[in-house]
């Protein structure tokens, strides 16, 4: 569960995610240029990104969260 506290609303709203964690070793730069470019792509077959987590050492991507399953259910449910 995480927290958005958005300026323009009197409660923080909270919503599912997905958290993914990236390796370690990868290039700052190559790692902000990929999330720029996953960030611009919509779909309606696609999960949206809704942001990062960035400290230290640590990348996490934060995508919305579906609750019908995951995908190799189905592909090959």
């Amino acid at each position: 569960m995480l927290v958005v506290a958005d300026g323009g609303r009197q409660r923080p709203r909270f919503l599912r995610v997905v958290l993914h964690r990236l390796l370690l070793g990868q290039d700052e730069r190559e790692f902000r240029v990929k999330l720029e470019a996953i960030g611009h792509v919509r779909h309606k077959n696609l999960v949206h990104i809704l942001g990062c987590y960035v400290e230290g050492t640590q990348r996490m991507l934060v995508y919305e969260y579906v609750n019908n399953g995951n995908l190799v259910s189905w592909l090959h449910g």
